[in-house]
């Protein structure tokens, strides 16, 4: 984020609270909140898929937010000096094994069966579920209301981790830099129908659009869910990022946090009750 102050007085008056403050703009640097490394796995773990890594660019060119191109809005990748909105970057991907799924409300159900994790804000926790489960119907589908620290939770139980951005859409795109993880042509039947209403209906099992694979088999990555991925911050806030396949480079939501707001309220106010949060894991391979 940026900070704004002003040396303009109080009308009217020789002192105020701006007098000693600069008019100028001042961007304030940022860092990455680390992602612990994974235990290297011996195989493929189960429900997993090998993303081989490789020379890559990542390119974020989405805006979810308004407002200009101004330096100081949006993320400082751990490359760059100064936030910004467009981003471009030449990296070695290493070797890791994703998820071919989203987490489903099946699979986090057992994580609270195992862990009786209940989060210290519990706003809008799993709002869709009632009585400690899912509606019938929906053990495939992708689990929703689920905050960063939900995901981070449940990545740590199943001894994976959440991704990087760029690893996140490096799986969605591979090396050839397709717009579509299937391809460079629009396939309806590869994502849900687009929902129009103004109440959002639940997403599709994560199953549901076999036509939609990622180069590497990763599925269910375009029109469905956001999935969590980083953390920034500065002197000031927290942000966090949502990515979503639709036309690559990444579309990506940014959720912007300070002390004491719960982020389940601020998705809802950002998105219209959007409950789309799911957890994607990754575990690092042995190469």
């Amino acid at each position: 984020m940026r900070q704004q102050t002003t040396d303009v007085q109080d009308e009217g008056t020789d002192e105020g609270p701006f007098v000693e403050l600069s008019h100028e703009w001042k961007v304030l640097p940022q860092q990455i909140v680390e992602i612990a490394a994974t235990k290297p796995a011996s195989g493929a773990p189960e429900g997993m898929v090998k993303v081989p890594g490789g020379s890559y660019i990542f390119k974020v060119d989405g805006i979810e937010i308004e407002g200009s191109d101004d330096t100081g809005v949006d993320v400082q990748y751990a490359w760059e000096d100064t936030p910004r909105r467009f981003h471009e970057h030449r990296m070695e991907i290493k070797p890791f094994y994703i998820d071919k799924y989203p987490v489903t409300n099946e699979e986090f159900k057992k994580f609270l069966d195992a862990t009786h994790y209940r989060p210290t804000d519990s706003l809008n926790f799993l709002k869709d579920w009632a009585n400690g489960t899912y509606p019938a119907g929906w053990a495939k589908k992708p689990v929703t209301w689920v905050s960063f620290e939900d995901a981070r939770a449940y990545a740590q139980w199943a001894g994976k981790r959440l991704p990087h951005e760029w690893e996140w859409q490096f799986a969605a795109q591979g090396t050839d830099g397709r717009a579509y993880p299937w391809g460079n042509t629009w396939q309806a039947s590869a994502v849900p129908v687009p929902d129009q209403g103004r109440t959002m209906r639940s997403p599709d099992s994560v199953d549901a659009h076999a036509s939609g694979a990622s180069p590497f088999g990763v599925m269910d990555i375009v029109g469905n869910v956001w999935q969590w991925t980083d953390e920034y911050v500065d002197e000031h806030t927290r942000a966090r990022h949502s990515a979503r396949g639709q036309l690559l480079p990444t579309s990506r939501l940014n959720l912007v946090f300070s002390s004491g707001i719960s982020e389940r309220s601020t998705w809802e106010a950002l998105a219209h009750g959007a409950e789309l949060r799911p957890v994607r894991c990754y575990w690092l391979s042995l190469h």
